[in-house]
């Protein structure tokens, strides 16, 4: 797993200011669980304990930030597509690119933003 993905993840799970979770404990679940990170915290929470200094309680408040922030009426493939816009936030955001220009890239090129402007950078030079 890339290094600025298990960032990103870290600074996600420590943004929710969950209590008895610092960025030390964030960044074991990142590192743990990955690109699957969102799932197993809104699905199968209970593996959050397999991590040293996670207890059931904390595993819980992790499952109820989660579900709070994530919608956890969502389907799996709803939480999905918001991981992937989430991701896709990230990057651009590492690169500079925010607000109203984010929202104009990912309108033109959907979820193959990322990809299209990593391909040919020129690309952002058809936004009106």
């Amino acid at each position: 797993m890339e290094q600025t993905t298990i960032d990103g993840l870290t600074q996600y799970l420590t943004a929710l200011r969950i209590a008895g979770c610092g960025e030390i404990t964030c960044r074991r679940i990142a590192e743990e669980f990955g690109d699957d990170t969102i799932e197993v915290c809104l699905d199968d929470w209970q593996r959050l304990t397999e991590i040293e200094g996670i207890g059931q309680r904390k595993a819980l408040a992790v499952h109820e930030a989660i579900k709070a922030k994530h919608g956890g009426d969502l389907t799996r493939q709803e939480r999905r597509k918001n991981q992937r816009r989430m991701e896709q936030t990230r990057f651009f955001g590492s690169i500079g690119v925010h607000g109203w220009t984010l929202h104009r890239i990912l309108d033109k090129y959907g979820e193959q933003a990322k990809e299209v402007v990593e391909g040919d950078p020129y690309r952002l030079t058809e936004l009106d």
